[in-house]
């Protein structure tokens, strides 16, 4: 697990099960990255729900708001926990996906960044960041 900034970290599915590590690294929620994501046969083809995105970015928001730290995991840690916090950095910080990527990338060095996965946010926002106000929305 690494800390994206002082409030988001990324993480593995062995993060999110390790109550005792959690509880010492001041972890207060976690959100399972995996859930924002339309099921494909074997995840061949998996994609990002953007209507999926914009709720877990808000409910980061909204916990990172309450002065809560949220752990973002999946299944490995470097693709879709990445992404996600990816969208909620654009948002929160007003910076394209690109930008959020890299700072993305300075916490999570072996993040992997998925061009068509940002391609599918840009497609229904119309730009090249976040939507503003993407909570209204929902």
């Amino acid at each position: 697990m690494e800390w994206v900034n002082g409030n988001v970290a990324i993480g593995s599915w062995v993060d999110h099960i390790r109550h005792r590590w959690q509880a010492r690294s001041g972890i207060d929620a976690c959100i399972d990255a995996r859930g924002v994501f339309r099921q494909r046969f074997l995840s061949i083809g998996r994609r990002p729900d953007p209507v999926r995105v914009a709720r877990a970015v808000q409910l980061i928001h909204v916990l990172n708001g309450g002065g809560y730290k949220v752990l973002v995991h999946c299944h490995h840690g470097r693709d879709r926990s990445p992404f996600l916090v990816m969208a909620y950095l654009s948002e929160e910080l007003g910076i394209g996906y690109q930008e959020a990527f890299e700072l993305v990338r300075e916490g999570r060095p072996r993040a992997k960044y998925h061009p068509d996965w940002v391609e599918g946010l840009r497609g229904t926002s119309g730009g090249g960041r976040a939507r503003s106000g993407m909570e209204k929305d929902i």
